[in-house]
């Protein structure tokens, strides 16, 4: 849960608001909002709510270097 709420408020952060309320659960708007994420960073997507196969190191590393999303 402690790394779900931290990629939940870093894709807040960079601007994909999608991702709903910070609440520790990955749900559908979490993995919407991660998806989105990995589309614009070229990162493979995944369709699961499952935590361990979208929060990937890979995923984390880029969301932890990434700059804001552009609108």
């Amino acid at each position: 849960p402690q790394q779900v709420e931290y990629v939940q408020k870093r894709l807040r952060e960079l601007g994909y608001y999608e991702v709903g309320e910070i609440d520790s659960e990955f749900g559908p708007r979490s993995r919407d909002a991660l998806n989105a994420f990995k589309a614009d960073n070229r990162l493979p997507l995944v369709s699961s709510l499952s935590v361990d196969e979208n929060i990937t190191d890979k995923a984390v590393v880029a969301l932890y270097g990434a700059k804001p999303r552009e609108i």
